[in-house]
């Protein structure tokens, strides 16, 4: 159970109180451990595998590279999408060095940072509160987890450090709400019209002050 509400007074998030127990992925652990043992099985992988001409970035021998920013001035569409399936891919190939289901739950012996569970949810419910404070989704996917995963440890609230004494999600759930938030995001690059093919150039828009 999570007492608090979002630190972002933009998103009007009600107060939830999520009773359900998670079973941090251990319900068939022994089988779950071995999946994430070694080369990761075909479903860790929420979209673009780490391959040469499939995921962007990846050399003729499997080695995966960060693409370069791309320029904001002049860009294409696919340019967009190429950087944002190269980093995606990247989290998930960051996090596949994990070995069985432990090392994403056990909180470090400083206890002043989360599970590492926190971090391979943290950037995709950033994508979409981030995306709902522009104005450019209507409403967010699970609020629960984005709550959870929306604010790392500030080591003056002590909301942030009782986290790590819950239950956090499984694995497979998150793996799953990634897998939700990629369409959602690669949804907004191929339709928004500042992203447009042939557009090339982001507008900036500043709020008066």
């Amino acid at each position: 159970m999570v007492e608090q509400i979002t630190r972002n007074p933009n998103l009007d998030f009600q107060l939830i109180h999520n009773s359900q127990r998670f079973n941090q992925g251990l319900t068939d652990g022994d089988e779950l451990t071995q999946q994430l043992q070694g080369t990761r099985p075909d479903w860790w992988w929420t979209e673009k595998q780490p391959r040469h001409n499939v995921c962007p970035g990846v050399d003729r021998n499997g080695k995966i590279h960060s693409l370069p920013l791309p320029n904001l001035s002049n860009f294409s569409q696919q340019d967009i999408i190429d950087y944002f399936d190269n980093t995606w891919t990247l989290t998930e190939v960051l996090f596949s060095s994990l070995q069985g289901i432990q090392p994403f739950y056990r909180s470090p012996y400083h206890h002043l940072r989360h599970p590492l569970i926190f971090y391979y949810c943290h950037p995709t419910t950033l994508y979409i509160n981030k995306l709902r404070v522009a104005g450019i989704i209507d409403s967010g996917i699970n609020a629960y987890f984005e709550q959870l995963f929306e604010t790392g440890v500030d080591e003056m609230s002590s909301h942030d450090m009782s986290k790590n004494q819950m239950e956090w999600p499984s694995i497979q759930e998150v793996n799953e709400y990634r897998r939700k938030v990629y369409q959602i995001v690669l949804d907004v690059i191929t339709t928004h019209p500042d992203l447009a093919s042939g557009q090339g150039r982001v507008r900036l828009r500043l709020s008066p002050t």
